[in-house]
């Protein structure tokens, strides 16, 4: 299996204006493009901001019968409808673990912690607090142009039962939009459970790519 990542421009930037959806969308695009070319069935994962950038990035994109973004699976990322950003999910308002300084968006040190490494020990979780970059304040506000769901993409939705920066009330509306009903699966983990339940976060993965439809949900 080849896998490809994507660096947004809008994560790190200091430059003002800082960078935004737009150019995270053109990022995944041409990655996207590139494999593609190729023939090659992908399965896009998503993760939190990235639900937004990644239903942009699949409109228009080129595909074959055989070959094409087969499978879009959402880990608790933000698979909202067209017309609507982030800040509608959130009812207009922030999360309290966020820090607003006028066009760039930052982590409270203070929360971080206990809201994105909470199932992680002290240790590690220093190591990781220390690599957190600003990000661009527009992605909040920008809205989401387009529905995989509706437009012949199987789509795939992973919750995160102890997530306290998307908490699960939040994350279950996620997957409630027009169309054909999303596989669910649920995780015992926190917000980034790549980093503490890798095996299992793969093992959802692995059966979504063989199970899509159906409304079951699945705990592992």
């Amino acid at each position: 299996m080849l896998q490809k990542f994507v660096n947004y421009p809008s994560v790190g930037g200091t430059e003002s204006p800082l960078l935004g959806i737009a150019e995270d969308v053109a990022a995944t695009r041409d990655l996207l493009s590139k494999v593609l070319d190729g023939k090659k069935e992908v399965l896009s994962l998503y993760h939190l901001y990235s639900g937004v950038v990644g239903n942009c990035s699949v409109e228009r994109i080129k595909e074959g019968k055989e070959w094409g973004v087969k499978l879009a699976v959402y880990m608790t990322a933000f698979m909202i409808p067209k017309g609507k950003s982030l800040l509608d999910m959130l009812g207009g308002q922030l999360l309290p673990c966020m820090n607003l300084q006028e066009e760039e968006t930052t982590g409270m040190k203070s929360m971080i912690k206990e809201v994105e490494f909470n199932d992680m020990p002290d240790e590690k979780a220093a190591v990781f607090m220390d690599q957190i970059s600003q990000y661009s304040a527009s992605m909040f506000a920008t809205p989401s142009t387009f529905e995989p769901w509706v437009n012949g993409i199987d789509c795939a939705y992973i919750f995160r039962t102890k997530d306290k920066g998307l908490p699960l009330p939040i994350q279950r509306q996620m997957p409630q939009q027009p169309g054909p009903g999303p596989a669910r699966w649920s995780l015992k983990a926190g917000h980034c459970p790549y980093m503490v339940i890798s095996n299992q976060a793969l093992e959802a993965l692995r059966k979504t790519a063989d199970w899509t439809k159906g409304g079951l949900e699945i705990y592992i």
